[in-house]
């Protein structure tokens, strides 16, 4: 594969990367998730989902956020995203999330992996049954 960094591998494949502390803070993430909102990876670190969604989605990342930290186990939410600013409208995401752990094996918050399902609706199922 040569010798890319994880960004570029990310944002080839368009994967949004970012991690949040337990109270829903981002403390890091990729170029594409920062981008998807409209900012830049720095711009993004300390904001919460509150700062950049309307209230209602922001709720919805939250509540899947804390099932994540009090199951701690990694699950996966199909979540919603508004449209580009100039559409109406929302976008289906399909997100992943574990738990990230500090140095003392406690809980330190959430990191996620979200994939934009609409850019992948281009795509056709097989109509041979696997076996």
């Amino acid at each position: 594969m040569g010798n890319k960094d994880s960004d570029q591998l990310y944002r080839e494949l368009n994967i949004n990367v970012y991690w949040k502390d337990v109270n829903g803070n981002y403390t890091g993430c990729n170029d594409i998730a920062a981008e998807s909102v409209g900012l830049k990876p720095s711009q993004l670190i300390g904001k919460t989902d509150y700062d950049l969604f309307p209230r209602h989605i922001a709720a919805e990342y939250e509540k899947n956020d804390k099932k994540v930290i009090s199951h701690c186990d990694p699950l996966v939410f199909y979540e919603v995203a508004p449209a580009a600013q100039s559409s109406k409208g929302c976008r289906v995401l399909l997100s992943s999330k574990s738990p990230h752990y500090n140095d003392s094996g406690k809980v330190a918050g959430v990191i996620g992996v979200t994939i934009d399902t609409v850019s992948y609706t281009h795509l056709t199922l097989p109509t041979t049954p696997y076996v």
